[in-house]
This record gives C-alpha cells, structure tokens and sequence, in this order.
C-alpha cells in the first residue's frame, strides 16, 4: 500500500495500523479547526475495521469545528479525555476499535490564556491486543450519607431520607448572575433550582 506518511496537519491526525501484520493502512488528516468534523466519524465507521489499532493525535488547533458526535465516536473507541479537548489543547490517543472501556494510552495538555498547550512528547510500547480500563461511575452515595452525618440540620432538604437525589438541585451558579453575587455560601447553594 502506497500513502503519504507525512499526511499530518492542523486538527486531527489520525494512523491506522492492522493489528495482525502491523501493516500501516492508512494516514489521514481532519482540519477540525476549519471543517466540521462529520467527515472523520464517517471515515472511521467505514475505513477503520473492528480490531484495527488506531493512533489520533492532534496539531495546532483540533477543537474548533469537533463536533458533539465526533467526541462521542472517540469516546466510544476508548477515549476518557475527549471530552476536555478545547482551544489549543494537545491531546493524543491510541486505541483500538472496538475496545470495551477506556483505552490506557492517552493524554491531553491544556493551553493557558490563550497560549498553547505544552508539547506532547511521548514514547510508548503499545501492544496489538489493547485491554481497555473498566468505565466507573462515581459512587456519591457514601459521601453524601457522610456529609448528612455531619451537617445534617443544616442540609435537611438534601439529607432527607425519603428525598431522593434525582440531579434537580443546581450546585452551581445561576448563568444570569453578575460575577460579583456568585460569592455565596454553601446554606445559599441549596436553595437555588434551575
């Protein structure tokens, strides 16, 4: 097979490797910085075979045109950083399609007041079969039955019993306040709602 190695640019780069001969397939780029990023979640559900080693890493700017999907595609093939990919983040992954969990080859920098991200310089050993880590939830049942323990006068709407947490409290600010009134108190947090 025949290609450009050197195929790499601004967005998302992306190599392909068959898992049984260690043949590189392919190498392609996706300015996701200047094009939506529909084309790469088509390409990889049709190009990229169950089994295939893949490798993504970015350059320049990524984030810009990513779309929702895409995230999820890479989230998907493994990815648990995806998600925290902004402006001018460098971010790289290998995984493998059809992977079960989050793939242990991946890492991301961020940028800082609109400078770049550090560099990613990396030098790793994958092997061919890659053995994903288990997706886990956060447990806050035991922390919030341990915070009720100690607060629980203060806190009773959150710490009753019979109250269960269904995500309808907003622990964060209202997006219409100015900054100065997003100082509070945690006592003030409980009696906001969206």
């Amino acid at each position: 097979m025949s290609f450009n190695r050197t195929a790499g640019g601004r967005g998302i780069n992306v190599a392909v490797i068959e898992s049984t001969t260690y043949t590189i397939m392919d190498v392609k780029n996706f300015d996701t910085y200047e094009y939506n990023s529909s084309n790469l979640d088509e390409w990889l559900d049709h190009m990229v075979k169950v089994g295939d080693v893949v490798i993504f890493f970015t350059f320049d700017e990524a984030s810009k045109k990513l779309t929702k999907n895409t995230r999820n595609v890479l989230y998907n093939m493994g990815s648990g950083k995806i998600q925290d990919l902004w402006y001018r983040c460098q971010w790289f992954m290998v995984t493998q399609k059809g992977i079960q969990g989050i793939t242990p080859y991946e890492k991301i920098t961020y940028s800082h007041k609109n400078n770049w991200a550090d560099v990613l310089d990396e030098k790793l050993c994958v092997p061919f079969q890659i053995t994903g880590n288990p997706i886990v939830s956060d447990d806050l049942s035991n922390q919030q039955l341990s915070f009720c323990n100690a607060t629980f006068d203060e806190y009773t709407e959150y710490c009753n019993e019979s109250n269960e947490h269904t995500g309808s409290f907003n622990y964060g600010y209202m997006r219409s306040e100015s900054r100065e009134s997003q100082r509070t108190t945690p006592s003030r947090l409980l009696d906001r709602t969206e």
